[in-house]
């Protein structure tokens, strides 16, 4: 078996991982023409990849796995039995939308996992107060006179050379404390609670995971959060205040993070604008029709199954669901 990981973010020159969409629909071509025995894997992680097979004349075997999901299918060359073709399949795949259009069915083996994490307060984020109080020390037990004019100019300087520290300290900590985050494999739900207040997202509605971070030894210490987008206002921010291992939580919940490097990983909401959210419904509209053309033929009991689990669907998908059901009833 032939296997690449897939990444949309650069991480690494290896020739076994891909992060680009050309390069990755251009090796399943050349594997494409080779008509060869060998299985083509490609997996972005361990709990969602494609396998793909020739299946001699008649096209191929599509084997995708997605959490505790997995679809199974021969695709045609020409892919009018099943109404796509491979390469619509794997472009799904690498924009992550196999889930939203496909008719995956559920393996009870896989751990119905919870998963929750809690504020602490990680000594690493101390040491950098070293840098900026030592200096001063040394001079108080230096200067025997204990100059008042000198020490309050050492002390503004301090002052403004540790400002950028204590913004991101105070900042991650009003984010972090009185935090907890719980995610739910079963439920495919993500909830965080600070504050008094809860914010709940499904899986299914989660559009984008950025994880920001900062050099690996900077001086103002190692600071990194994850920016958890759902639609056009909800987010959920992480910090590594609160789980330092911020990738792992991207893997449970399915989505390939994009990793954003920063010198001052200063926390943004990055809420949309009114005119964002306005493209963003007509994109959603655009999507729930083309979904309605894909789904026309389906029964009405199969489009009332859609919208009874509308956490392993997009919002685009069950509007579409709903739109179709509207016309079976005129």
């Amino acid at each position: 078996m032939r296997t690449y990981l897939c990444s949309r973010t650069p991480k690494s020159e290896s020739s076994q991982r891909i992060d680009d969409q050309d390069e990755f629909l251009k090796i399943f071509r050349d594997f494409a023409d080779t008509h060869s025995d060998e299985v083509l894997r490609f997996e972005f992680n361990k709990r969602y990849y494609v396998e793909v097979a020739h299946a001699r004349s008649e096209g191929f075997f599509l084997n995708c796995f997605h959490e505790q999901h997995s679809f199974e299918t021969l695709v045609p060359y020409d892919g009018v039995k099943t109404g796509f073709t491979i390469e619509e399949f794997l472009d799904d795949f690498w924009n992550h939308r196999v889930r939203q259009k496909y008719n995956f069915d559920e393996n009870e083996e896989i751990r119905n996992a919870n998963f929750t994490a809690k504020f602490r307060f990680p000594l690493r984020t101390l040491f950098p107060v070293l840098f900026f109080v030592l200096p001063f020390a040394f001079y108080l037990f230096e200067d025997k006179t204990f100059n008042p004019q000198a020490t309050k100019k050492i002390l503004m300087i301090m002052f403004a050379v540790s400002t950028p520290y204590w913004i991101l300290f105070f900042q991650y900590l009003f984010y972090s404390r009185n935090a907890e985050l719980n995610i739910s494999s079963g439920e495919k739900l993500v909830i965080m609670k600070r504050g008094g207040k809860e914010i709940a997202v499904r899986f299914s509605e989660i559009t984008q995971i950025r994880i920001i971070r900062n050099q690996e030894k900077p001086i103002l210490g190692q600071w990194s959060y994850m920016r958890i987008v759902a639609g056009p206002q909800k987010r959920i921010i992480v910090t590594d205040l609160l789980h330092e291992e911020l990738e792992k939580i991207a893997e449970l919940i399915g989505v390939e993070p994009f990793q954003e490097p920063s010198f001052y990983p200063f926390i943004l909401q990055k809420k949309k604008s009114a005119e964002d959210v306005a493209e963003e419904k007509e994109e959603m509209v655009e999507k729930a029709n083309e979904m309605a053309q894909r789904w026309k033929n389906k029964s009405k009991e199969e489009l009332e199954a859609i919208i009874d689990r509308n956490d392993e669907y997009a919002d685009y998908a069950i509007e579409a669901a709903k739109q179709l059901l509207k016309q079976k009833a005129k």
